[in-house]
């Protein structure tokens, strides 16, 4: 697989100018604060979504994501055309808070929901939704720890975890809910989690001395090891006695709403097929994921943001994998992080199946 860079960097900064991109932090106050925000970043008039026609006889449909690098593709498809291809005028909102970006989409205001599986899954206790189309599968978080417990851990031994404080990121998210189950499914009841506003907020109270370590993702993850704040003591993708489900684990999924889905079926049907040849041509070359991702976090040293697209590059895939669905709903129900099952071809569109089938995964 080709690989791009490598080296040192700082901080988190996502700057997503270009993209027409409403960036919003922290819990909104209102719908209409939100409508009026997405009016203006997304060229609507009305506020409305629903993949209406835009100008030129395209049709516009309307995107919000969660801030992560898990999401840089949505932003290097856009960048490269392979929505526009589709006939479609894509379009999208980023929030540092996933719980507003939930609220967003479940007010009508954008059409398309990506985010962590287990959260969009929640969200059909309120309103109907297909998980269409997949990002992102494996676990996408580590756990990391301050740099002095290096010596007096063994990498890898979850019961590391005992009686420590642990930053995660608002209650409910992905971030926050897996660290929870992961701590009660190893039966550790004396760790203290404390939350904090997104994954750059977890990175601060690790850096600030806060906390004994956090759950994050990257570019955290690197940034925290290559800054000699802290060390990665487990991968969830890869801690199968841990975290049994992180390898085949869904992780990062589009949604619409079913009426959505039954109503715009062939607008679903370009969103999805553009999905699937950006990850088809950037699994190839993954230098536009590169370049999405240095123009989204100007302020981290290009050779660093290279070197954290290839670690991820193996885990982005359209496949929403049902080998992986069954498990992890399991832990969710064990844990209590959803209330009731939702079998996989229930909540999956997979008429898509054969349409994720033409994306070959890496070794």
């Amino acid at each position: 697989m080709p690989r791009l860079g490598g080296g040192h960097g700082r901080s988190w900064a996502m700057k997503t100018s270009g993209y027409r991109v409403a960036r919003t932090s922290g819990v909104l106050a209102s719908i209409a604060g939100l409508a009026m925000v997405l009016g203006v970043a997304c060229g609507s008039d009305d506020g409305s979504g629903g993949g209406g026609e835009s100008s030129g006889g395209m049709t516009a449909i309307k995107m919000v994501v969660p801030q992560s690098i898990q999401y840089i593709p949505v932003f290097a498809a856009i960048d490269g055309g392979y929505f526009e291809k589709q006939g479609l005028d894509a379009s999208v909102s980023e929030f540092t808070d996933v719980q507003a970006a939930r609220t967003v989409f479940l007010s009508g205001d954008v059409d398309v929901l990506v985010g962590a599986s287990i959260g969009n899954t929640a969200l059909n206790d309120n309103v109907p939704i297909k998980h269409v189309v997949g990002l992102y599968t494996g676990d996408a978080q580590q756990i990391v720890l301050k740099k002095d417990l290096e010596s007096k851990v063994e990498a890898g031994d979850v019961n590391a975890l005992k009686g420590l404080t642990l930053a995660t990121t608002t209650p409910g998210s992905g971030a926050d809910t897996t660290l929870r189950a992961l701590l009660s499914q190893n039966g550790i009841t004396d760790a203290k989690v404390i939350n904090n506003n997104g994954l750059a907020g977890a990175y601060s109270a690790l850096s600030e001395g806060r906390v004994d370590g956090m759950i994050t993702a990257e570019p955290f993850t690197t940034n925290a090891i290559e800054d000699g704040l802290g060390f990665q003591l487990m991968d969830l993708a890869d801690a199968p006695d841990a975290w049994p489900v992180g390898q085949k684990l869904p992780s990062v999924v589009f949604s619409v709403k079913e009426d959505f889905y039954n109503d715009n079926r062939e607008t679903v049907d370009k969103l999805v097929a553009g999905v699937v040849d950006a990850l088809i041509d950037f699994q190839k070359d993954p230098a536009p994921l590169v370049a999405a991702a240095q123009k989204a976090m100007p302020d981290q040293d290009k050779d660093r943001t290279a070197e954290v697209v290839n670690k991820v590059l193996p885990r982005y895939s359209p496949i929403i994998n049902e080998d992986g669905w069954d498990p992890a709903m399991d832990l969710w129900l064990e844990t209590g992080a959803l209330e009731n099952r939702v079998e996989y071809d229930q909540i999956v569109a997979t008429d898509y199946e054969k349409e994720w089938a033409r994306f070959t995964p890496s070794s």
